[in-house]
């Protein structure tokens, strides 16, 4: 083989439909429930709509690691002082978080909390898979819900990183 015949399978491979995805999507449908705004080049979507899960929450398909995470992104993009700010509360609510964590993407202020599935070589059945993604879902939900408020609150110069901290303990 050569390279060219290596560089002619990766970009059929490359442009091919995500298998993954694809599971994503029927393992959702298993269950009832539909992913929107589906990118197949980018391998992310909308997660489906919840009772009682609020905000939105998107879902990347990960090939590498065969995995699927969930993100909850804060709808407004933080400033250099804000993430200076936030990064001591953003390591003490990892430290408590048990499933989700939160992520600070300095260079664009990006402020998020994720969890993920990994679906690695197991063959699980649709409904299962639609199952655990739907957990992960409603994790990252009611995660962002107790993080955030001291998060943002701290974040944006309104309470110390210690009253922030304080805040966090008795929920997580």
């Amino acid at each position: 083989m050569t390279p060219d015949d290596v560089d002619l399978a990766l970009r059929d491979i490359a442009s091919a439909p995500s298998v993954l995805l694809g599971r994503v999507v029927t393992a959702f449908e298993a269950v009832g429930l539909t992913p929107t705004e589906i990118d197949w080049e980018q391998e992310t979507f909308d997660a489906p709509e919840l009772p009682g899960v609020t905000g939105p929450i998107s879902g990347i398909v990960m090939q590498r690691s065969r995995a699927v995470v969930f993100h909850r992104v804060h709808d407004v993009f933080l400033s250099p002082e804000q993430v200076e700010r936030l990064e001591p509360v953003v390591i003490a609510a990892n430290s408590e978080l048990d499933i989700s964590a939160v992520e600070v993407t300095p260079q664009i202020g990006a402020l998020s909390l994720r969890a993920a599935v990994e679906v690695g070589d197991l063959e699980l059945g649709r409904v299962l898979l639609g199952e655990m993604m739907t957990v992960a879902i409603r994790r990252v939900a009611a995660d962002w819900e107790v993080v955030s408020p001291a998060l943002i609150a701290a974040a944006d110069g309104e309470i110390s990183a210690g009253e922030a901290k304080s805040r966090l303990r008795p929920h997580l």
